[in-house]
């Protein structure tokens, strides 16, 4: 009687497995949507003291904004690429940083950078 009483319970634990393994993974692994207010303010993008021309308007969502990525890398001189495949934007600087260095290492008037 002791091991009918096992089985039962080792069948209720593997049906249970075969469910939550069934319903909560596919469940976790589904895309996920949401919604949001966006607010457009015509908010405009100076880089450098020249204003931006960009096609898609950066908008505002709960109190923070944003702005197209692409447009913006461009101008900073980034190359911008996109992989669908692994939702993934890579953002190359040409292979260099143009890094200063601390103050006081170089004398004054050095011209650093390219």
């Amino acid at each position: 009687m002791k091991k009918l009483h096992n089985a039962k319970w080792f069948i209720l634990g593997v049906v249970v497995t075969i469910l939550v393994v069934g319903f909560v993974i596919p469940a976790a692994a589904a895309p996920r949507h949401w919604q949001a207010t966006l607010t457009y303010r015509d908010i405009k993008v100076v880089l450098d003291g020249r204003q931006l021309n960009i096609a898609t308007e950066p908008f505002l969502i709960d109190g923070t904004t944003y702005l197209p990525l692409r447009p913006i890398s461009e101008a900073l001189g980034l190359t911008t690429n996109w992989d669908g495949a692994t939702n993934t934007v890579t953002l190359t600087s040409g292979g260099f940083a143009e890094i200063a260095p601390p103050i006081g290492i170089l004398p004054p008037g050095t011209n650093f950078g390219p």
